[in-house]
């Protein structure tokens, strides 16, 4: 069975809650730098914990944005590279229309 990754960020307030797929859009919520990378970080291990659960067979991840800067690129990269730490072989094409997709499967 395939999967696919997607996660959001949610800025929950008052009752009212607003989900962020954009780094743009974070970027005016979340403003502290160390706090950001500590959201990636929380991302990663959660994409852990999700393999211990899961142990899904394959995983697409596909940016939700088109055109993503280098930086915004390597933050999809750290989230891959737990796929790979767990031993799954990776398989990234080039762009389609500027959207990256990663494939990740299990030997």
């Amino acid at each position: 069975m395939r999967h696919e990754l997607v996660f959001h960020v949610v800025k929950a307030a008052n009752g009212d809650e607003l989900f962020f797929s954009d780094g743009l859009e974070t970027r005016m919520t979340i403003t502290d730098r160390i706090a950001r990378q500590r959201i990636l970080q929380v991302i990663c291990l959660a994409v852990d914990k999700l393999i211990d659960e899961v142990a899904p067979v394959e995983v697409e991840m596909i940016t939700h944005e088109a055109n993503l800067p280098i930086k915004a690129l390597h933050k999809y990269r750290a989230i891959g590279g737990v796929f790979v730490r767990r031993g799954y072989i990776c398989a990234h094409p080039d762009p389609y229309h500027g959207r990256h997709i990663w494939m990740f499967t299990q030997p």
